[in-house]
């Protein structure tokens, strides 16, 4: 059975580049914003180009991951990381075209990877000049735990599914000012007090969770290439080259039974 990675890409109209975040599959049981927000987080940081003020567009998700991105940009701005953010949530039917669009040479070029996340950063380096690839996946790069972060902080938007526009300034941290559609005037609601404790204290890193054998095995096929046999011929130990990053690592096989207890 073939793993099935996350991908979660970010357009910026300041470049015409798109960054597609490869998210390893042991990160999938995991709350969904935490994904979102890490991706975005992470953008902001490798990818920005210095702005100050942002626009962004996007689906408009399930009401816990709504709100979690509200509290994380509402967050952004009250650590000065930009001035002011206006977050609008696309309507259905405009959403599913602009997938449509960004996602068609990538969707081609999965189809030629045999499922490893490394294959798939290569598939997308190959499709199109604007796109490049991140890596998620606990080595490369670690999701964060937002929703721990805010979880005792931060308070829920009501009704925040009818509302469509959202945006936030560094006069009011803390704030949330929303409206339903341009034509109805803005209402406010204080999502976290200003010398809120999360404020200075450091995102968790969420430990990337284990994996089955069978798991483990398919990705040692998928990702390391064999290249020989070292030591004597008792000792299953192996020189082999990673696809990802192309260095060459030794690799010692062990036979797991299911009983074994592991040495102290």
């Amino acid at each position: 059975m073939e793993p099935k990675h996350g991908i979660f890409f970010v357009r910026c109209e300041g470049n015409a580049g798109q960054v597609n975040f490869l998210i390893d599959e042991a990160y999938q049981t995991t709350n969904g914003s935490n994904a979102v927000i890490s991706c975005l987080h992470r953008f902001f940081e490798s990818y920005g180009l210095g702005e100050t003020h942002v626009d962004l567009y996007c689906n408009n998700g399930p009401n816990n991951k709504n709100n979690c991105l509200l509290w994380y940009l509402a967050y952004n701005v009250a650590k000065k990381l930009h001035v002011s953010i206006e977050l609008h949530f696309l309507p259905k039917e405009h959403s599913k075209p602009i997938l449509d669009e960004y996602f068609a040479d990538i969707k081609q070029a999965t189809k030629k990877t045999k499922g490893s996340i490394a294959d798939l950063n290569s598939s997308i380096g190959e499709s199109e000049d604007s796109n490049q690839s991140h890596i998620i996946d606990g080595r490369n790069d670690q999701m964060l735990d937002w929703q721990e972060h805010f979880r005792h902080d931060c308070r829920e938007l009501p009704k925040i599914r009818s509302m469509q526009h959202f945006r936030f300034n560094l006069e009011n941290p803390g704030v949330v000012f929303y409206s339903e559609n341009v034509d109805n005037g803005e209402g406010e609601f204080r999502l976290f007090n200003q010398d809120s404790p999360m404020l200075t204290t450091e995102v968790p890193a969420i430990p990337l969770p284990d994996r089955h054998i069978d798991r483990k095995l398919w990705r040692y096929k998928g990702e390391f290439t064999v290249l020989e046999k070292l030591g004597e011929e008792d000792q299953d130990v192996y020189s082999v080259e990673h696809n990802l990053d192309g260095r060459r690592y030794a690799l010692k096989k062990v036979s797991l039974t299911k009983n074994a207890v592991p040495d102290e």
